[in-house]
Formats: C-alpha cells, structure tokens, sequence
C-alpha cells in the first residue's frame, strides 16, 4: 500500500490506572492538511488541560512542528464502566500525547511507536515524572498481559532502567535529547496558528 502524503498516523500503548490495578491502553493520533490546529479528544476537561500543557512546552522549548491539523485521541472504548477511573488518572497521558505529536511532526527519533509504552506527567520547568513503582506497574501489567508486554519496548528513566532490565527499553533522556530542531523560519506563525485553530522539555 503506497502511503498517503496527506496524513500520517501513529499510536502509542499507555497505561490506565483504575481504581483496582493498571491496564493496557492506548492512544492514537494522526494528522493531515485540514484546517491546521491540535485537538486531543478524551472525557471531561483533561484533554484541554493536555492540549495547552504541550502547545506551552512547544513554545518553551522553541520547538518547531510543520503547520497541519494533529489530532490524539484516547481509545477509552474498552475502559467505560463508570467509576473504574477518574479524571486525574488521565494525567499519566501527557507525555504519550507528547511523543505521539513530536513522532507526527517528524522530529522525534522513536520508530515503530505502536511496539511502545509510555506513561508519565510533564512539568512545566520540563521535567518528566513517571509513576511511582513504575517496575511494579510493569509487572502487574506482564502478569495480566503477558503476549502484549513481550512485544513491548517500554519508554523508561535512568531512575528506572535497572529495575526494567528484563524488557526492552528506550530512555526517556536520550530520546528528547535526539530530537531535531529545525531552522527556525516559520516558527512563531507555526505556533500562533496551532495555538489561535484550537485553542511541549528543557
């Protein structure tokens, strides 16, 4: 199939935290040539929340991402039963929304991104924090999901890297410090038009 120049799309495995134990998720993007903007679509208001935490940390960071529409979406189709979870477990999303926007715009050094695991909050000095007991979360997750987390690489710190050294891993660290930075010609326009259509690390 000759891949189509208009759109692209990735995603990205994730994990929810339920009120009883963490699951396998996922979240996917695309983008193409429509009216350009970012939109993330999940319940409630964290997806704004999310949507302005990365256009700030684009800016931040003087990152420059082509002028198109991006949009991420949860696929909570599989997680609807009211109660399992809240709005604030939604917030371990942000940095696979960042990966998934950086890997659309081209500028992110991570291939394959649907063999990958990602979960983690960003600050807005640039930090990336990760669940507490991330390994433990990992196990749970092999002992429930065993076939799917053998095909994972799971995006990890150096904090954690030894406590995960039975699974593939890429570093959070070396990946953010790969990514490219064009020149910066249309950078403010890029970024004021994301931001003004549908109104991301140091």
């Amino acid at each position: 199939m000759i891949p189509n120049p208009e759109t692209n799309h990735v995603r990205l495995k994730t994990v929810l935290y339920t009120h009883h134990q963490p699951v396998l998720s996922e979240i996917f993007a695309y983008s193409s040539r429509a009216l350009p903007g970012l939109e993330i679509l999940m319940p409630s208001q964290i997806g704004r929340t999310i949507k302005e935490k990365l256009i700030y940390t684009l800016k931040a960071n003087n990152l420059i991402i082509p002028h198109r529409r991006y949009v991420i979406c949860w696929d909570y189709s599989r997680h609807h039963v009211v109660g399992q979870w809240d709005q604030r477990d939604l917030s371990w999303f942000e940095l696979p929304c960042l990966l998934l926007l950086l890997e659309l715009a081209q500028i992110l050094p991570l291939k394959n991104t649907e063999q990958c695991l990602a979960v983690g909050k960003i600050q807005l000095d640039g930090k990336i924090f990760f669940p507490e007991k991330f390994s433990e979360t990992v196990r749970q997750l092999g002992e429930s999901f065993p076939d799917k987390m053998n095909e994972l690489s799971i995006i990890s710190n150096r904090e954690n890297f030894e406590l995960l050294s039975g699974h593939r891993q890429f570093l959070i660290e070396d990946l953010l410090s790969n990514i490219k930075r064009p020149s910066i010609i249309n950078q403010e326009q890029n970024l004021r038009q994301l931001s003004q259509s549908s109104r991301i690390l140091r």
